[in-house]
């Protein structure tokens, strides 16, 4: 069970950014290993007081709207002690205005008698540019104006905002741990911030701009090592792999589309041939990181995943037990790839158009060449059948790539079904003519047009 609890409570007027900065927040301390959930109190809102809330329902002088909006936070506040205590949280954003001492005073009080520590974030901004471009992009598209019209909606949610200027009162009290965002991070102060958690969301708010920008992921290309299915090394795009760099610069090209800034683009590669032999026909600046290289299967690099289950048995099981956790001998495992990974996700905040060609190990999805882009993901059941053909438990569902062969989601599906891929069999029945085929165990074809699979097609899977 995790010990120390946070709660980071957002301040600070509507459409100054503070939902987004709490998903932010929480985007990056999940992807570090750490809990977080984001309790937003305009939805508590409109489960009490419905999505009809004009203006007036905002106003510091309506006693029963002031009631709804208390009975909100009050419902909130407790379903986040709940989830810190009862589902062992670690951190949790209390996302809502705050705007006065004496609702900050409320949330203090219920955070130290249960002895959960509180970091305010306030969200400042003076740019009507800023604000206006939020209430435009998010507020008149929410729930609460869905159907009006968006002059009218522009116009109420302004005067919402006034009637939060009137009773907005900025974090003043020295006491209290805090962050300002002062026009977009142009200006950041902090005060009585502790210990590491707090400093790496600090740090993490210091990096955090609000400019459109796109970021683009791909996988590299087929490397020889893929066609052997070995692990790791520092092999050269195959045949096919440099037909897939050839046919990037185009697609990437449509994904920037006629955007203002569409040629002001830097590529992010490791420092991995088959990553920058995959990026040598795209004219952008590029930067090569060592942070992006495979994970490092330290002994079992170069081998095949048979090949792990025979010489290293014991290994191969833990590392089905606990994927993320389990650490290759000599090598690294996912969580350390997190760790090593942390830098690039706080330049990746600093940064405008980045696109990231980066191995299967970072969850890096390749992006589809032209002559395949027509091909969809499916969906397919795989059903365990016992040695007389009876099918043993629920199907199980799987997501297959336009661009997986045969081979590959073999390896994928004896390392889900814990069946030795030497015995494993994987039958496909034709929707058509009802025959039967088993997949060939070295097939490199691509499976799902060669097999012309569809979703929520059955694949047979066989103990032999």
């Amino acid at each position: 069970m995790t010990n120390h609890k946070l709660a980071c409570v957002m301040v600070g007027l509507p459409a100054r950014g503070k939902t987004y900065i709490a998903q932010k927040i929480c985007r990056y301390l999940e992807w570090t290993g750490t809990s977080c959930r984001v309790f937003n109190v305009g939805q508590y809102r409109r489960k009490t007081a419905g999505t009809n809330c004009r203006s007036d329902f905002f106003d510091p002088k309506n006693k029963d709207a002031i009631a709804l909006r208390q009975e909100a936070a009050s419902m909130a506040l407790a379903d986040m002690m709940t989830w810190l205590f009862q589902e062992d949280g670690c951190v949790a954003i209390y996302d809502a205005t705050n705007t006065t001492h004496e609702r900050r005073e409320y949330i203090m009080g219920v955070c130290k008698e249960n002895h959960v520590d509180v970091v305010f974030i306030e969200s400042i901004c003076h740019d009507p540019d800023v604000i206006i471009n939020n209430i435009a992009e998010v507020k008149i598209s929410g729930p609460d104006y869905a159907g009006m019209d968006p002059e009218v909606a522009t116009e109420d949610f302004k005067v919402r905002m006034r009637h939060y200027e009137s009773a907005y009162e900025t974090i003043s009290e020295n006491d209290l741990a805090f962050v300002k965002l002062i026009n977009v991070g142009s200006l950041v102060i902090v005060n009585l911030i502790k210990g590491w958690l707090q400093s790496r969301i600090v740090y993490f708010l210091m990096n955090l701009h609000t400019q459109p920008r796109r970021i683009l992921f791909s996988r590299h290309g087929e490397s020889m090592y893929n066609l052997k299915g070995l692990l790791g090394g520092d092999a050269d795009l195959s045949p096919r792999g440099h037909l897939y760099a050839q046919s990037l610069p185009s697609v990437i090209r449509r994904a920037l589309g006629g955007s203002a800034d569409a040629d002001n683009l830097t590529v992010w590669t490791s420092t991995l041939k088959r990553t920058q032999q995959t990026a040598a026909y795209l004219r952008y600046p590029k930067l090569a990181w060592k942070a992006l290289d495979e994970l490092d299967a330290g002994v079992c690099d170069g081998m095949t995943y048979e090949e792990v289950e025979a010489k290293y048995p014991e290994d191969y099981l833990e590392r089905d037990a606990d994927k993320f956790r389990y650490r290759y001998r000599g090598g690294e495992s996912y969580h350390d790839l997190v760790v090593r990974l942390e830098p690039i996700i706080m330049e990746l905040e600093r940064q405008r158009n980045i696109l990231i060609i980066g191995p299967q190990s970072h969850g890096v999805p390749a992006v589809a060449p032209p002559e395949s882009e027509k091909l969809k993901v499916v969906t397919v059941q795989l059903q365990r059948l016992d040695k007389n053909g009876e099918a043993k438990g629920a199907p199980i569902q799987h997501r297959i790539l336009p661009s997986a062969n045969v081979r590959h989601f073999r390896a994928l599906v004896a390392r889900q079904m814990r069946i030795s891929p030497r015995k494993l069999k994987l039958r496909v029945t034709d929707k058509w003519t009802g025959r039967q085929e088993y997949m060939a165990a070295d097939d490199d074809m691509k499976l799902v047009s060669y097999y012309n699979l569809e979703d929520g097609q059955v694949i047979d899977v066989l103990d032999a």
